[in-house]
């Protein structure tokens, strides 16, 4: 894989329990990747990406304060891709275009 051949950090399908109030809950999410502790790169095989996708995608970078996340679809001919990005502050998603994506979340 190229993170492998490039030594950039990264972890596969991490499992891991989100906190609320500072304590663990039960329930299980499974990141596809997590790079360098602050990168969520979700892959996709579908038609089309749908609000879902991206949902889930928004929910893990809120929950893990990931900075980026990258959605990457395979299924069209040429991979889709998009990228978001978290503030911690405001708990804002934002699109590569500087835009919220409330709408998704």
């Amino acid at each position: 894989m190229e993170l492998s051949e490039r030594n950039i950090p990264f972890q596969k399908e991490l499992l891991f329990h989100p906190l609320y109030h500072g304590k663990e809950m039960e329930s299980t999410y499974r990141l596809d990747f997590l790079v360098n502790d602050d990168i969520i790169v979700e892959l996709k095989s579908v038609e089309s990406l749908s609000n879902e996708h991206k949902a889930q995608l928004f929910n893990y970078m809120r929950l893990m304060k990931a900075s980026v996340g990258i959605l990457v679809n395979f299924y069209p001919r040429f991979a889709e891709i998009e990228r978001y990005f978290f503030d911690s502050e405001s708990n804002e998603v934002y699109a590569s275009d500087g835009f919220p994506v409330r709408k998704y979340s």
